[in-house]
């Protein structure tokens, strides 16, 4: 819970006078008439365009968040660690990664090779656009001598003619994170498609993670 905040001498929008505005866990929690001057700053409605993607949330509840990790041994530890209890034969996904992980380089499958050894790794971005895969997982999903993914998205070649390990956009991506428990059905509902084949116990963890998702928003205050 963050700190009480009280804002003082606001000239409310539409309104006459000077207000105080009594904040409470970043909300509004009462505006009362100034108790004596201020600086008359203007207060106006707001608007924040925020949105949640429920299942890939949920998914990523169960994976490492790399948000606040940075140089190699620091990811070393992390992901060796969720590799530990990410049930062997399963890809190992982490997310949350920025582009400056390793330093001023881009991660790519030689880096990520040294990491959680002989273990397919998937590694998404911050931004959820990007991600980089070692050479386990790219082969997995035979990406390792490229594909054609479609318009706006790639699996970056480099000059050895191989993959470099670096996935850019939702169709390369979607090509390794399929591999994972999920089968990559939390994207699906991007291009509005509908997954085949799906068993009854599929369906059931689909369930269970969507209502995991729901929980954490619940959790943080989002009704």
């Amino acid at each position: 819970m963050s700190e009480p905040v009280l804002v003082k001498g606001v000239r409310l929008f539409g309104q006459n006078g000077l207000y105080d505005l009594h904040f409470e866990d970043g909300l509004i929690a009462s505006i009362r008439p100034a108790a004596d001057g201020g600086a008359a700053l203007m207060a106006l409605p707001g608007f924040c365009e925020s949105h949640a993607h429920l299942f890939a949330g949920g998914v990523a509840l169960g994976q490492r968040n790399l948000s606040g990790v940075h140089g190699s041994q620091n990811l070393r530890a992390a992901l060796q660690h969720h590799a530990s209890i990410t049930p062997e034969g399963d890809l190992v996904c982490a997310f949350g990664a920025n582009y400056d992980l390793l330093g001023s380089l881009r991660p790519d499958r030689h880096a990520l090779d040294r990491l959680p050894p002989d273990r397919p790794l998937c590694i998404t971005a911050t931004d959820f656009h990007c991600a980089w895969a070692n050479t386990a997982a790219l082969t997995w999903a035979g990406l390792l001598h490229g594909a054609e993914v479609g318009p706006g998205s790639e699996v970056v070649i480099g000059p050895d003619g191989l993959a470099t390990g670096e996935l850019r956009e939702f169709a390369a991506m979607d090509r390794v994170r399929r591999l994972a428990p999920s089968g990559g059905r939390e994207t699906l509902g991007l291009s509005a498609l509908e997954p085949e084949g799906v068993t009854e116990a599929e369906r059931a963890r689909d369930k269970a993670i969507l209502h995991r998702a729901l929980a954490e928003c619940l959790r943080a205050g989002v009704r």
